[in-house]
């Protein structure tokens, strides 16, 4: 039996290459030819059903010949912004929806069935999202009206909203169920390895990735030349074997996942599951974009508002703090006169400033040697600001004390500023949907990672660990060593 190496294991699923599997779902087709050329390079092996002609005719001929009113349909299309097109159109009296995307030369179509209520519909956009929340009790309503907005459009068993963490794991903050027998997932944690880097960066490249059915077996792509072709654009590229058994696992038959994106950076997913087949038309998806849009937008306005109130606040509790400061000593007597502000301002067990040689401190805070280890570690370091919540695991540092600090750093020609934010060791109960550390199983002689089987309640409880540093309290450190700065250089 061959040894193993769970780091090197979770590597590889970060490196596996999502885009180029060279195969589709099987309900859709897919053909690919050459802009310049206009030589059909690659057919998925079901190009039949939609196009009523075989592979082996198309593969190496010229699109406009083979395929001429096929060919025809496009003449007009225009690649938008993104490099991609949408639209509907009739050949031998079958209705279709083609999506067109291009990479390098290729052009590159998915080509899907339709009903015909569905061709050519017109979407009715709601407007009920536009108003964005105004305070932590309307944000709840606002997620869950729009789950039961989506809801209305799929009738799904499981909607949810799901947020990332600092760390890439992902906890459910709203979920909404079509019935009490579907297993709730709200409030569960998810491990970051679930959605892997690559898939992560797939979200936000193309946003909606739709697996129709599960057991529903692949359709090759066939090709001229032996390449897989990059299915980055595409809607229809297969779906990764470990993937396909974690949703059974779930007991999931269909899934639809769409990112939420928050000023330009994957904020979160919404995720549906339905337990049996149902299909999604293009319709329902040009509706549920435009739900997921408006949602990001009121999301984005209403966590903007947060901030801004924050630092407002923030500001107050500064120029309250630093008001008698006239130089050195008037600091010493104002910050012992005072312990209890200066720590809550960022919710702090401990809090030491120095600047050059000299050394205030108040509340919890760490022994002397391992005072220098870390102020010796952070003056090495070009950044100007050092964040974690377990010191230790994070710097390798022997260190005694509080487990949790935020630094932050300010320099002159002359001066070095630090000040250090302290926070204590608590005992952290995790709620996982499931045992979040993979299983390994031995696979066709090599070794590779497992879905979990379970997502039933795993409660984990983890020590050495602090509250973490938010990034709103960070631009409250930076805000309060600039101004202390300004206030002591300016002094002295």
């Amino acid at each position: 039996m061959q040894n193993y190496n769970i780091d090197e294991l979770l590597k590889t699923c970060e490196q596996e290459q999502l885009h180029l599997t060279g195969m589709i779902q099987s309900f859709a087709s897919l053909l690919i030819f050459d802009s310049e050329s206009f030589i059909i390079s690659h057919v998925s092996e079901n190009i039949k059903d939609f196009l009523s002609i075989d592979y082996k005719d198309l593969l190496g001929k010229n699109i406009k010949k083979v395929l001429k009113d096929f060919y025809e349909l496009l003449d007009e299309y225009k690649l938008n912004d993104e490099g991609v097109n949408f639209f509907y159109k009739t050949l031998k009296k079958e209705k279709l929806l083609l999506k067109l995307s291009k990479i390098d030369n290729s052009i590159i179509i998915d080509i899907q069935k339709i009903k015909e209520e569905f061709f050519n519909a017109t979407v009715k956009y709601n407007t009920e999202l536009t108003i964005a929340p105004y305070n932590d009790i309307e944000y709840d309503d606002y997620k869950n009206k729009f789950l039961k907005l989506i809801y209305n459009q799929l009738k799904f068993d499981r909607i949810l909203v799901y947020q990332f963490q600092n760390d890439w794991s992902g906890q459910v903050i709203a979920e909404k169920v079509s019935n009490r027998n579907v297993d709730s997932y709200l409030g569960l944690m998810f491990p970051a390895s679930d959605i892997p880097k690559i898939a992560r960066d797939m979200y936000m490249i193309n946003p909606y990735r739709l697996i129709a059915d599960v057991n529903s077996k692949n359709i090759d792509i066939l090709t001229i030349d032996g390449t897989k072709p990059d299915l980055t654009f595409s809607d229809i590229r297969s779906v990764s074997p470990i993937h396909i058994e974690y949703l059974k696992n779930m007991g999931v038959m269909t899934s639809l996942s769409i990112p939420i994106i928050i000023a330009d950076k994957l904020w979160g997913l919404l995720a549906c599951h339905n337990f049996t087949y149902k299909r999604i038309d293009p319709l329902q998806r040009n509706i549920l974009l435009n739900l997921i849009k408006q949602f990001s937008i009121g999301l984005q306005n209403f966590f903007a508002k947060k901030k801004v109130v924050y630092l407002d606040l923030v500001e107050h509790k500064i120029n309250f703090l630093l008001k008698n400061i006239f130089d050195l000593n008037s600091f010493e007597i104002q910050i012992q006169e005072n312990k209890k502000e200066f720590l809550n301002l960022l919710n702090s067990d401990g809090l030491i400033i120095i600047y050059n040689s000299q050394i205030w401190a108040i509340g919890s805070i760490p022994e002397n040697n391992s005072l220098r280890n870390l102020d010796k570690y952070f003056l090495d370091l070009k950044s100007n600001k050092i964040v974690s919540n377990s010191i230790s695991r994070d710097f390798e540092l022997n260190f005694l004390g509080p487990v949790g600090v935020l630094g932050i750093k300010v320099e002159s020609k002359n001066s070095t500023l630090r000040s250090y934010w302290f926070r204590n060791e608590i005992s952290e109960k995790l709620t996982w949907a499931g045992n979040p550390n993979k299983s390994i199983v031995e696979y066709k002689g090599t070794f590779r990672l497992s879905p979990r089987s379970s997502f039933e309640k795993f409660v984990e409880e983890k020590h050495g660990f602090s509250n973490k540093f938010d990034n709103q309290e960070e631009l409250a450190a930076l805000k309060f060593i600039n101004q202390f700065f300004k206030i002591i250089e300016g002094n002295i």
